[in-house]
């Protein structure tokens, strides 16, 4: 199987549109908006030590991250999508999100108190 790769889909824009929400101006606004805020974060630490990430570059972890958000799909799916282990894919998006949470809206709201899952499983039933 392909891994997907932010590469790929420079060539099909219609695709990353798709898969993503963004087209690819609005994609590559907001890589360069991240940029400053990856390099700080998680550029000059990894430069220290150990091995480099399964998920190369910043477009792909946000590749990535979007499409775990639209999509809601599992850490599984994500990782045979890209061809990586789930914890790789969680680890991705544990990295990104709050580069992108500094410089626009993407937030995911976790849960974080009993009475909010009671709420939930009395809503769903």
């Amino acid at each position: 199987m392909k891994k997907l790769r932010y590469e790929s889909l420079t060539n099909k824009p219609s695709h990353l549109q798709r898969l993503t929400g963004l087209d690819i101006k609005e994609f590559k606004k907001l890589v360069s908006n991240a940029r400053a805020e990856w390099h700080a974060q998680v550029v000059k630490p990894k430069k220290l030590s150990g091995r480099t990430y399964e998920i190369s570059n910043m477009e792909n972890h946000i590749l990535l991250m979007l499409i775990y958000y639209k999509f809601y799909i599992s850490y599984d799916f994500l990782g045979m999508i890209f061809g990586i282990d789930p914890s790789t894919a969680n680890r991705a998006v544990l990295r990104i999100e709050p580069i992108l949470a500094k410089i626009s809206h993407f937030e995911k709201k976790r849960l974080s108190k009993s009475d909010d899952l009671s709420t939930i499983i009395i809503d769903v039933t």
